[in-house]
């Protein structure tokens, strides 16, 4: 196959691509409310990204990495017709993104929420979804710009802006999947340790709600 870095529909209707200009993919899921499709994809050495992947839609690799900030990009030929669009998510300093998936009625502190892993530092991250389903809102100031930067004083020990807004659950390993099964739980896989992982919500009290 000559064509590289896009994602395929099967039984299309026709012979075009979903989407083009994906340098490194780990990871899809399907929001079951809307029926979008979501993605992660990893940088080389700069900028992880969370996609909302559109039909005709445009990654922007190789000619960009992270967001454009409303710059002109240049159509790539001959998919002139495919447009690009800034990732919903970024990490300026890679995470090493790999697993996606949406909370389907569980973990009721976190409802409306999409949950990513890494492989870099077995986090598990959830961020919380716009009312439109389409990004996320955020509290944290660091966050409202959709990109955990890199930290130039190395403020938070790790060289990314603090991250706690976000950060679901940590030191699983290298994780490669991750879904919310049938009974509520949600299943991570580490292939460092050769472990799955079952993680239960917990009960909120009335107080919580």
């Amino acid at each position: 196959m000559k064509d590289t870095g896009v994602v395929l529909q099967v039984k299309s209707d026709n012979d075009s691509y979903r989407a083009i200009g994906i340098r490194n993919s780990f990871g899809l899921s399907v929001d079951p409310i809307t029926g979008n499709l979501w993605m992660t994809e990893n940088g080389p050495d700069k900028f992880d990204e969370i996609n909302l992947v559109t039909d005709k839609f445009n990654s922007g690799w190789a000619k960009i990495l992270g967001p454009a900030k409303n710059k002109n990009l240049e159509k790539t030929s001959p998919y002139e017709d495919y447009n690009y669009s800034d990732p919903e998510f970024s990490w300026e300093l890679p995470i090493g993104i790999t697993a996606i998936d949406f909370n389907t009625n569980s973990f009721q502190t976190h409802q409306n929420s999409l949950f990513v892993a890494d492989s870099n530092n077995g986090n598990i991250y959830v961020l919380k979804l716009n009312e439109n389903r389409d990004g996320f809102d955020f509290k944290s100031e660091h966050l409202k710009d959709l990109v955990v930067n890199i930290d130039p004083e190395n403020t938070y020990g790790n060289f990314h802006e603090s991250m706690t807004e976000i950060l679901f659950a940590k030191n699983i390993g290298v994780i490669t999947d991750m879904k919310f099964g049938p009974d509520g739980k949600l299943y991570v896989v580490s292939i460092m340790d050769g472990t799955i992982y079952r993680i239960s919500p917990v009960p909120i009290s009335d107080n919580q709600k």
